[in-house]
């Protein structure tokens, strides 16, 4: 698809979302359409991830991190997630995924709410463990858990970005419901 195209069709979904949450009062009555809204935006989110990540797509995935993030954030408002909300757990991996995808400052504002809805049961705690990571990282700091890893740009090969006392991190990883740090490597094919 065209970029043109792609940024036609990026701002058909962010024009039909503002109308659809301003105008027509999303209430309790219209969960269907919650939810297909939803899904529709983790379709959106992984449109441009994968293992094998290729830069030339970095701003349209930023667009529609941005896009999805202002669907999740009228979601979050309108219907109060995670205290009060009839969405159920998978759709508040979504919203976690997409809290998650956006930038650091939005996910830095969130984190708190992230922390509730794993409280409440609405998500996993290993999504709260993931975020925390994730932070850390962009603000320079080294992971509580080991979940964030980079990418060497010549040899490709992935390894583990900072961490805190890596002699603990099975410990830690434990608390929060993770796998051995040692199967984590493994899906990486990363040797310490």
């Amino acid at each position: 698809m065209g970029a043109f195209k792609l940024l036609l069709k990026n701002l058909y979904i962010i024009f039909t979302t503002f109308f659809l949450f301003s105008f027509t009062g999303w209430g309790i009555n219209n969960q269907p359409k919650v939810v297909e809204a939803l899904k529709k935006v983790l379709i959106n989110d992984q449109k441009y991830r994968s293992k094998d990540f290729d830069n030339s797509f970095q701003s349209q995935m930023n667009f529609a991190d941005y896009v999805n993030f202002m669907i999740v954030k009228a979601v979050i408002k309108k219907y109060n997630w995670p205290y009060d909300s009839f969405i159920s757990k998978e759709e508040s991996r979504i919203i976690f995924i997409t809290i998650q995808h956006a930038k650091l400052s939005v996910q830095k504002q969130y984190v708190s709410l992230i922390s509730d809805a794993a409280r409440i049961g609405k998500i996993k705690f290993t999504h709260l463990g993931l975020l925390q990571d994730r932070i850390a990282i962009q603000e320079g700091k080294p992971q509580i858990y080991g979940t964030q890893i980079g990418q060497d740009s010549e040899t490709k090969e992935y390894f583990v970005l900072p961490v805190i006392n890596m002699n603990l991190i099975d410990e830690r990883r434990k608390l929060m419901g993770f796998t051995p740090m040692a199967d984590y490597l493994k899906f990486w094919n990363i040797k310490l």
